[in-house]
């Protein structure tokens, strides 16, 4: 009799411990699923749609819970549906999609994943031991395995090798039949300069002539290769002066002992116990000499050994991206030895939850398909790389990309799957598309190739597509102008197609990303440039006697002059209003000028669809060019049409300046909009239509019934959500501890503001000095953040502290991976380190915010949701500056505590906490820590004490 196919999550449950060793079941997790089981599972027959809003702290397991959910209800009807998950950013994307298998190396010399490691099994163990000790192979009999959380990276070298591991234990890595084992304590990616702090090692495991107890060669390496001019301890001890081998003679130890030779360095070969070794050097001295003078890499590459992880390719595959993954549970063994094994990501984070769920739901019949889709801007654009774009690795990305003989592209194109060293600021912008360039599917020569339509097919008829909030936003957007003005016409849900559902992760942010793709800019330079292609493509295509008459020359700088004929009136408004609105009365006052701009770029657009191309050019590049053209002109004239008639109730406009130093006449110009409520088109376009969930660690902005009450009311679900909170799996009252300053402090404001920032300096040294450095120190505004960098960024520099600050030459991504690297370093950042940061372990265990962080009063859009809300006889201070300001807090406050070993302190230098009714709400709103107003006090949670202390006990 054949059991019956499992219909729910906790019917899964056997499922998942059989195929998930140290798998643990909980409550939070199930109670989720079954929530969100029953939100996609409605009868919609004869209502519409309720939905669920659910807040679950990191650690709850919510993305395997929300898939499985989703895939059981796909399949619970007679007709299968179809459920999109989306979540805020590409990278949160990946971890439900797609990552490399770790695998460890069992005592018969075979490779096995992680996961599948069970009691009793014999692997080859390396000790776990500090960084440049001497590691060797040994047989390691397995205790016991189970599920910790650890902090994981993904490396990928440049042949194409890509692994995923934690971060303080060995990495696998393996390509094709060969593998080796790299230590990755301090190692670094390629492109940093950080003297001495590149271990590498190498284990000749693969090699058939050599015993396992081969020796390994480990060195410290400067940004360009060479070895450390003042070594280390880790680089002293590191170095490992024999090689052992299997048998006298063989060609690997001839070639060894002929090489020292000619290079005149002393060597001895003897017969070990079992296998013959070759000393090399007489002292560790010589031996960092020698490395120093020889370059190690060409010395290794002689013996065809791969250099992983290396600064300097010469020799070996070379490290090229190192990214943070996040927290994930890895298993992690324990042995015979006594050391933990080299962890293997966890089965359902290695290969992450989607292709895990595939295969292990198809062991009970459980059959479903499921695709990621990326947005057009990820993707490699052939129409553009046709064009000789100017970048300087062009010649190299074509051949890296070209097709097949037969024409067919293997390539994916995606930017994650381009190893062609590329600017990803400057370069990437100029051979990737937008989706107002992009022609599309019928106007494009180069769709049947296209790599973006090629995804995006892929995704069409899968049953479960994972997607990131742009791409849902934008598909909405699409069906919404398909199904016409009166909105009855057929809706094309071109990027997504038809879907029954949604599952919507990290919804906190679903407001700030629906604001701005549902508003546009028109920049005065995107104006200039398209006028300028335009005429450009013209002059090509006509015939000598058009160019004498010059009429497209005309019709450029009839573009031009209306663009001129706004910098003025824009630039006195700004004279005149801080936040630039541009309202009814300068719409209406400057309207022709805005129809001048709208005519004469009609016009120019005009020409160029009537242009014929020249039969003596590369037609195929020339239509693409065209067509970008025609393309950028009509989003031009459907955003100018927009400025002209929007709602000043439902839109605000605005103009900035744009460029560097201050605001002038000589600055270029930008107009933009957005929605002030962006629940009535959430409603509307999505939540009458569809049943969803939506997720995230910090939707509740309060303490009681209520507290989800602000957050349903900005997304527009008021009346048609259950809200739910499962909890979370940390214990804050033990992990965390949260200090504010007393009421007596200064104000952030008015006259008391410079005893305030003096405070805060002193403050923040001290705090900073207690936690032993791993700071995040967060401010809320750039002119804050630069002078407490000036004012106590040197002092920490000289107390050996390594510092960093926003907005220099590294993006934010970069100085997130650097702050990582360097447990005991202090960044100083600004609102975009507050969210989306996943700093685990013991890298950040002290957030500092400076004060508490309320809208800027002159923000356009803050302003007018402010007045719309007090149009409608509330209280924008209590409606939204406060609950608003407690989600941004919230999100800071998650910064610190990302798994259950974690622990430290979240800071905020702001005493209004104390002082004011609305402080001490935010503070019963934030997790449950004890809280302290003493620096003592911190001191004594880290284990630290300094004397002569500014602050009392």
């Amino acid at each position: 009799m054949t059991s019956a196919v499992p219909g729910t999550f906790l019917s899964l449950q056997e499922v998942f411990a059989k195929n998930l060793p140290g798998y643990r079941r909980r409550p939070q997790q199930e109670q989720l699923a079954q929530a969100i089981e029953l939100t996609l599972g409605q009868d919609l027959t004869e209502h519409e749609p309720m939905h669920l809003l659910a807040e679950a702290g990191t650690g709850t397991g919510k993305s395997l819970a929300a898939l499985s959910a989703a895939i059981l209800t796909s399949r619970a009807g007679e007709d299968r549906k179809r459920y999109v998950v989306a979540t805020a950013t590409n990278a949160l994307l990946g971890q439900y999609c797609v990552a490399p298998e770790t695998r460890v190396l069992t005592a018969d010399l075979r490779y096995i994943p992680a996961a599948d490691v069970v009691e009793g099994m014999e692997l080859a163990a390396f000790d776990e031991e500090r960084v440049g000790t001497r590691r060797r192979y040994r047989r390691a009999v397995v205790e016991s395995t189970e599920i910790i959380q650890r902090p994981c990276y993904r490396l990928t070298f440049d042949d194409g090798t890509v692994v995923v591991a934690s971060s303080d234990h060995q990495w696998l890595v393996h390509k094709s039949a060969e593998v080796r084992w790299v230590t990755t304590e301090n190692m670094s990616v390629a492109t940093e300069r950080r003297a001495g702090s590149n271990v590498i090692r190498l284990f000749d495991t693969w090699e058939t002539d050599l015993s396992y107890e081969a020796g390994y060669l480990a060195a410290a390496f400067d940004g360009e290769g060479h070895i450390s001019q003042r070594p280390s301890g880790q680089l002293q001890n590191g170095v490992v002066t024999s090689l052992s081998f299997a048998q006298r003679g063989n060609e690997m130890q001839a070639q060894v002992e002929a090489y020292l030779e000619q290079l005149g360095f002393k060597y001895k070969t003897y017969k070990s116990r079992d296998c013959w070794r070759t000393d090399v050097g007489n002292s560790r001295k010589d031996m960092v000499k020698f490395l120093g003078q020889m370059r190690p890499v060409r010395l290794l590459a002689k013996f065809d050994y791969d250099l992983l992880g290396s600064i300097d390719q010469r020799g070996g595959t070379r490290l090229v991206k190192k990214e943070f993954v996040g927290t994930q549970d890895v298993v992690a063994m324990q042995t015979s030895t006594g050391t933990f094994i080299a962890e293997g990501l966890a089965s359902h984070n290695c290969k992450k939850d989607l292709p895990w769920l595939e295969e292990v739901l198809g062991q009970v019949g459980i059959d479903f398909t499921w695709a990621p889709l990326k947005g057009i801007s990820n993707f490699l654009c052939l129409a553009k790389m046709a064009d000789n774009p100017a970048i300087e690795n062009l010649k190299a990305l074509r051949e890296e990309i070209a097709p097949e003989e037969n024409g067919t592209y293997t390539h994916t194109g995606d930017r994650d799957d381009v190893v062609t060293p590329l600017d990803q600021r400057r370069e990437w912008p100029l051979v990737s598309s937008t989706s107002d360039e992009c022609p599309g599917r019928s106007k494009c020569t180069f769709a049947e190739q296209c790599f973006a339509l090629r995804h995006k097919d892929a995704a069409m008829e899968a049953d479960i597509v994972a997607t990131n909030l742009a791409v849902l936003l934008t598909d909405t957007k699409i069906a919404r102008e398909t199904a016409g003005e009166d909105g009855k016409g057929v809706r094309i849900h071109a990027l997504l197609g038809p879907y029954d559902g949604l599952i919507i992760d990290e919804a906190h942010e679903l407001e700030e990303q629906a604001t701005a793709h549902l508003g546009f800019d028109i920049k005065q330079g995107g104006l200039l440039k398209w006028a300028d292609q335009a005429v450009s493509f013209l002059s090509v295509h006509e015939d000598a006697d058009e160019q004498r008459v010059g009429k497209s020359f005309e019709m450029h700088q009839r573009v031009l002059d209306a663009v001129e004929a706004l910098t003025e009136p824009i630039a006195d408004q700004l004279e005149h209003d801080s936040t630039g609105s541009l309202d009814a009365d300068f719409i209406t006052y400057h309207a022709e000028k805005f129809v001048e701009l709208y005519t004469s770029i009609d016009e120019l657009r005009t020409r160029v669809v009537a242009r014929r191309i020249a039969e003596s050019s590369n037609q195929e590049r020339e239509a693409a060019i065209r067509d970008r053209v025609m393309t950028i002109g009509r989003n031009f004239l459907a955003n100018i049409k927009a400025v002209l008639l929007a709602d000043p109730g439902e839109m605000v406009r605005w103009a900035e300046m744009y460029g560097n130093g201050r605001l002038t006449v000589g600055k270029r110009w930008v107009i933009k909009t957005a929605p002030i409520d962006v629940g009535p088109y959430l409603r509307e376009e999505l939540w009458s239509r569809y049943p969803a969930a939506l997720m995230s660690a910090t939707l509740s902005a309060g303490t009681g019934e209520n507290r989800f009450e602000y957050i349903t009311r900005r997304l527009g679900l008021s009346g048609t959500a259950a809200t739910l909170d499962v909890g979370s799996p940390f214990d804050y009252r033990k992990q965390a501890l949260f200090f504010h300053p007393e009421a007596s402090v200064p104000a952030p404001a008015g006259k008391t503001r410079p005893e305030w920032e003096s405070w805060v300096g002193a403050a923040t040294l001290e705090l900073v000095r207690a936690a032993g450095g791993g700071a995040l120190l967060l401010y809320t505004s750039r002119k804050a953040m630069t002078e407490a960098y000036d004012a106590i960024g040197g002092k920490l520099r000289l107390e050996g502290y390594t510092t960093f600050m926003q907005g220099g030459d590294m993006t934010v991504k970069e100085m997130a991976e650097r702050f990582r690297a360097d447990e005991d370093s202090v960044l100083f950042g600004l609102r975009s380190f507050m969210t989306g940061m996943d700093f685990p372990g013991n890298t950040c265990r002290l957030v500092v915010v400076d004060k508490l962080p309320f809208a800027v009063p002159t923000d356009p859009i803050h302003k007018a949701r402010a007045e719309a809300i007090e149009r409608n006889g509330g209280n924008p201070f209590a409606d939204l500056v406060v609950p608003s300001m407690t989600l941004t807090l919230l999100q800071a406050y998650g910064r610190l505590i990302r798994s259950v070993n974690d622990r430290g302190v979240v800071a905020v230098l702001d005493p209004r906490l104390a002082s004011k009714a609305y402080g001490r709400g935010i503070v019963k709103a934030l997790p449950p820590a004890p809280s302290t107003t003493s620096v003592a006090a911190v001191q004594a949670f880290f284990g630290t004490h300094e004397n002569g202390s500014l602050f009392a006990a």
